[in-house]
Protein backbone atom coordinates (compact mmCIF):
# COMPACT_ATOMS: atom_id res chain seq x y z
CA UNK A 1 0.00 0.00 0.00
CA UNK A 2 1.05 3.67 -0.74
CA UNK A 3 1.15 5.87 2.34
CA UNK A 4 0.62 9.08 0.61
CA UNK A 5 -2.08 11.06 1.82
CA UNK A 6 -4.15 10.80 -1.55
CA UNK A 7 -4.06 6.74 -0.50
CA UNK A 8 -5.27 7.18 2.74
CA UNK A 9 -7.48 9.92 2.14
CA UNK A 10 -9.14 7.96 -0.57
CA UNK A 11 -8.88 4.92 2.17
CA UNK A 12 -10.72 6.80 4.53
CA UNK A 13 -13.48 7.85 2.22
CA UNK A 14 -14.41 4.06 1.22
CA UNK A 15 -13.95 3.13 5.40
CA UNK A 16 -16.39 6.17 5.78
CA UNK A 17 -18.82 4.90 3.28
CA UNK A 18 -18.53 1.23 4.69
CA UNK A 19 -19.33 2.20 8.25
CA UNK A 20 -22.06 4.86 7.62
CA UNK A 21 -25.12 2.36 7.23
CA UNK A 22 -23.74 0.55 10.41
CA UNK A 23 -23.98 3.55 12.04
CA UNK A 24 -27.13 4.85 10.78
CA UNK A 25 -28.87 1.02 11.55
CA UNK A 26 -27.00 1.27 15.34
CA UNK A 27 -28.30 4.66 15.95
CA UNK A 28 -32.07 3.31 14.74
CA UNK A 29 -31.46 0.43 17.05
CA UNK A 30 -30.68 2.70 20.09
CA UNK A 31 -33.45 4.61 19.62
CA UNK A 32 -35.72 1.49 19.36
CA UNK A 33 -34.61 -0.04 22.77
CA UNK A 34 -34.45 3.37 24.62
CA UNK A 35 -38.29 3.27 23.61
CA UNK A 36 -38.73 -0.46 24.51
CA UNK A 37 -36.55 0.03 27.71
CA UNK A 38 -38.45 3.52 28.77
CA UNK A 39 -41.92 1.86 28.34
CA UNK A 40 -42.61 3.98 25.31
CA UNK A 41 -44.20 1.06 23.22
CA UNK A 42 -47.31 -0.76 23.31
CA UNK A 43 -45.86 -3.96 24.16
CA UNK A 44 -47.19 -6.40 26.38
CA UNK A 45 -44.01 -6.97 28.98
CA UNK A 46 -43.66 -10.70 27.74
CA UNK A 47 -42.71 -9.08 23.89
CA UNK A 48 -41.31 -5.83 25.10
CA UNK A 49 -38.50 -8.22 26.77
CA UNK A 50 -37.74 -10.65 23.96
CA UNK A 51 -37.72 -7.26 21.66
CA UNK A 52 -34.89 -5.70 23.64
CA UNK A 53 -32.97 -8.67 23.76
CA UNK A 54 -33.23 -9.07 19.67
CA UNK A 55 -32.39 -5.55 19.62
CA UNK A 56 -29.84 -5.99 21.97
CA UNK A 57 -28.20 -8.57 19.97
CA UNK A 58 -28.19 -6.83 17.02
CA UNK A 59 -26.48 -3.74 18.46
CA UNK A 60 -23.47 -6.34 19.51
CA UNK A 61 -23.31 -7.86 16.03
CA UNK A 62 -22.95 -4.15 14.77
CA UNK A 63 -20.49 -3.47 17.18
CA UNK A 64 -18.59 -6.29 15.92
CA UNK A 65 -18.31 -4.96 12.44
CA UNK A 66 -17.81 -1.69 13.05
CA UNK A 67 -15.04 -1.80 15.25
CA UNK A 68 -12.07 -2.98 13.03
CA UNK A 69 -13.68 -0.51 10.55
CA UNK A 70 -13.37 2.04 13.34
CA UNK A 71 -9.97 1.21 14.16
CA UNK A 72 -8.60 1.81 10.84
CA UNK A 73 -10.86 4.76 10.27
CA UNK A 74 -9.12 6.54 13.37
CA UNK A 75 -5.84 5.32 12.08
CA UNK A 76 -6.36 7.26 8.88
CA UNK A 77 -8.17 10.47 10.68
CA UNK A 78 -4.95 10.37 12.54
CA UNK A 79 -2.47 10.39 9.45
CA UNK A 80 -4.62 12.99 7.51
CA UNK A 81 -4.57 15.27 10.90
CA UNK A 82 -6.52 18.13 10.27
CA UNK A 83 -7.42 18.21 6.91
CA UNK A 84 -9.45 14.52 7.13
CA UNK A 85 -12.71 16.32 6.75
CA UNK A 86 -11.38 17.36 3.14
CA UNK A 87 -11.02 13.88 2.13
CA UNK A 88 -14.99 13.55 2.62
CA UNK A 89 -15.86 16.40 0.41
Amino acid sequence: MDFSKDEIGKRYRELHAARAPLVDERDRLWADLNAIVGGDTDLPVGEAKAAEEKVRARIKEIQAELAPIDNEYAGCARFLGARAAEYLA
